[in-house]
């Protein structure tokens, strides 16, 4: 996660495989987790069509996974389409996402967050994690390092979901 703050996407890529590597038996929503975190690296050293392969192999694993539906969605019309500006429409039309549970909140601060309204994400994934989102630490990180706010870039509770940074099965640095 430190890798993919700096702007390190093959080391963060490198950190995630070697995470899952030694990551054995039963798959755990530490595993799901870490496979969200990848295909956002791969997405961010514009390597879409391994973030693809990233969230075809969730739906794979799980047919029921909505959220990694969603978001291989979001990449095949982004990518098909080249929707630079007509993607914005597409995220317009996400604001549909109703409720206040706590993946609701983060899904709307995402959108924020991908549509720059800065201050909206911050509300919202703010209000994501006090309700127990621990994934919006992350994109709640990306919001700060997006408006060059350093203080808050290297947010901690980035790492929420991993522990300190390190991978609790095998003991590598995430």
């Amino acid at each position: 996660i430190e890798s993919m703050q700096s702007g390190d996407y093959e080391g963060a890529l490198a950190a995630f495989d070697g995470a899952l590597a030694c990551c054995t038996g039963k798959i755990t929503d530490l595993e799901i987790d870490i496979c969200y975190y990848k295909a956002a690296a791969q997405y961010a050293a514009q390597d879409t069509a391994g973030a693809l392969e990233t969230y075809n192999a969730m739906i794979d694993y799980d047919r029921k996974n909505a959220n990694a539906y969603y978001l291989r969605g979001c990449l095949k019309n982004l990518a098909a389409y080249d929707l630079a500006e007509d993607g914005t429409a597409y995220l317009n039309d996400a604001f549909s996402i109703k409720g206040n549970d706590a993946e609701s909140l983060a899904y709307r601060g995402e959108i924020y967050y991908l549509l720059g309204q800065y201050d909206n994400a911050i509300k919202e994934l703010t209000s994501a994690i006090d309700a127990g989102s621990a994934a919006a630490n992350l994109t709640l990180a990306q919001v700060y390092e997006a408006q060059q706010d350093t203080a808050n870039a290297s947010y901690t509770g980035a790492a929420a979901p991993f522990g300190p940074g390190i991978c609790p099965r095998c003991g590598s640095r995430l």
